[in-house]
């Protein structure tokens, strides 16, 4: 009895040691279902709206009100905070404000370069979507020149993917060329993007928003006759104008009012977003700290 027990598990041992090494081959042969591979993607117009919607992540957001902290317009209320010592001028290139812009504009950069260097990989017949996103991605790439110029004057002008060891041998690109850039970037993406979007696609970049951003560069730039120009052609699309009353401009019945040409959207319980409590000075009620009388000297 013993030698046919024996025989018969040895016989499921076997069997299953068969199996487990099929399954070990199949284990080692499987899709990453955190990510998407490259060979998977850019197949269909959908693969290149949602690559072009990634590339508006980063855009500045609330970061912007921390540039008024800096200056005598508004002030950092915690001493400790980043922006608080930038505005008492002790700061130097390892500070986090600074590496931070630096490191959001190039991975902004990076991305539209991606987008741009793939996106012709998608077959589709509609060459007008195609090319708006082309120009999204354009435009949000100037965009991230003129913040880069603005902040550091010459900076790499990269226009391609490129790898790590290949950052590292960037020179520094004359501040004038890139200026010359963002115009070019601007002025081509503004003939391949639509004048407005229907609701669902509010936010994406217009034509009027490639071209108050290049008025807006040639300004920074001191070219002012492009600047005009750019600022012209704005005006003759007949989409914008002043709100109808400066008391509702800044509350959300204003929003996407016809003044904005370009926003980031925030979405109520999906992504919000806390501007007011930044615009906010500290509230001693709020946060249970006592109130001293004042002090007699």
């Amino acid at each position: 009895m013993k030698s046919i027990k024996y025989s018969v598990l040895s016989f499921f041992v076997a069997i299953l040691g068969v199996t487990l090494a099929s399954c070990d081959r199949e284990l080692l042969d499987t899709v990453p279902n955190d990510r998407l591979s490259e060979s998977l993607f850019w197949k269909t117009e959908n693969d290149a709206r949602l690559a072009a919607n990634s590339l508006y992540t980063d855009l500045d957001s609330t970061n912007l009100i921390s540039w008024d902290a800096m200056t005598d317009i508004a002030h950092t209320n915690q001493p400790f905070d980043v922006q608080a010592y930038v505005e008492l001028g002790q700061y130097d290139a390892t500070s986090a404000k600074v590496f931070g812009e630096w490191a959001k504009a190039y991975k902004g950069i990076r991305a539209c370069n991606y987008l741009l260097e793939n996106v012709d990989k998608v077959a589709s017949t509609n060459t007008a979507l195609i090319n708006q996103f082309k120009g999204e991605a354009r435009a949000l790439r100037a965009y991230q020149y003129i913040k880069l110029a603005s902040l550091f004057g010459d900076v790499p002008l990269v226009t391609k993917a490129i790898s790590l060891d290949e950052s590292r041998t960037l020179a520094r690109t004359p501040i004038a060329q890139i200026w010359d850039f963002v115009d070019k970037e601007l002025t081509d993406a503004a003939g391949l993007l639509p004048t407005t979007y229907a609701a669902a696609d509010k936010g994406r970049f217009t034509k009027g928003a490639a071209l108050g951003l290049r008025a807006r560069a040639n300004l920074l730039a001191g070219r002012y006759q492009q600047a005009a120009e750019a600022a012209d052609q704005v005006i003759k699309l007949g989409i914008y104008g002043l709100n109808d009353s400066y008391e509702k401009l800044f509350t959300v019945a204003a929003e996407n009012n016809k003044e904005v040409l370009l926003d980031r959207q925030f979405i109520k319980d999906t992504y919000p977003v806390n501007v007011f409590n930044l615009l906010a000075p500290i509230v001693r009620k709020a946060l249970r700290v006592p109130t001293y009388p004042p002090r007699r000297s």
